[in-house]
């Protein structure tokens, strides 16, 4: 019987003090700490099964004893906020995976313009 294998990881978003600075050439870095994120339902689908786990206090993950192969990791309630992720697993190896749930911009509508006086 092949070797089982693992995939473990982190779901974050960007903590209060974070911030993306753009870089030369369009690059992005993220400046800052990132804040793990409890409770959010990661689905592991392979060629046979689909596995589901929430994320401990942290934002941690883990799924183990997977059979060797490709599994697609995605979060449903993001929907395509977040990209599906890819993984092919060896016998006996462990996948990191650590995942960064976007910002999510939202369009604001000035209703009124108004001056509040200095004093």
């Amino acid at each position: 019987m092949a070797q089982s294998g693992s995939i473990a990881g982190t779901v974050t978003r960007l903590g209060p003090e974070e911030e993306i600075v753009l870089l030369p050439g369009g690059h992005e870095k993220v400046i800052g700490e990132r804040v793990g994120i409890y409770g959010v339902i990661i689905e592991l689908r392979g060629e046979l099964e689909t596995l589901r786990s929430k994320t401990g206090p942290q934002g941690e993950f883990q799924f183990t004893a997977l059979r060797p192969g490709t599994w697609v990791i995605s979060i449903p309630q993001f929907g395509d906020d977040v990209e599906r992720i890819v993984v092919t697993i060896e016998p006996g190896e462990e996948a990191i995976v650590n995942i960064v749930i976007p910002p999510k911009l939202r369009e604001a509508t000035l209703l009124e313009n108004i001056e509040i006086p200095v004093q």
